[in-house]
């Protein structure tokens, strides 16, 4: 299994549409060294710094629905499996989420950061359950 790991620039909540072309070339650039799985940082969309539940709401921002297709598209365009930060708005919560993703852009499975840290506590509910998956390389896990 080779796997490819991305680091990008911290951007700010204005920034975040900037997010888009640079995962697709690293996406890209995962592919061409023949790579099975990337991984992307903690919240890689929008931006880790949040500013305030307020400002994730604004209209500019995409949410998790439409962040979880973009990733589900890249996979599949790219063959790769990744997994994604990005920020996971369930039951008027926000977490700090990894969604898993297959080689064919199908969801794999969804983990939830558990243990907060300095900013994580002012946007971020904890998730409260380890989240582990048999993948075609083996036993995945958060």
């Amino acid at each position: 299994m080779r796997v490819a790991c991305a680091q990008l620039d911290a951007k700010s909540m204005d920034a975040a549409a900037e997010v888009w072309p640079i995962v697709e070339s690293m996406a890209g650039r995962s592919e061409s060294a023949s790579a099975d799985l990337l991984v992307f940082p903690e919240v890689t969309y929008p931006s880790y710094w949040l500013e305030s539940r307020e400002r994730y709401g604004n209209a500019d921002i995409e949410h998790t629905a439409s962040v979880l297709d973009r990733f589900s598209r890249l996979a599949a365009k790219h063959a790769i499996w990744i997994v994604a930060g990005l920020v996971e708005e369930a039951g008027g919560s926000l977490f700090n989420s990894a969604a898993v993703f297959d080689s064919c852009g199908r969801p794999a499975g969804m983990a939830r950061k558990q243990f907060m840290w300095d900013c994580d506590r002012t946007w971020f509910t904890p998730g409260n359950e380890c989240t582990v998956l048999d993948t075609e390389f083996g036993r995945m896990g958060y």
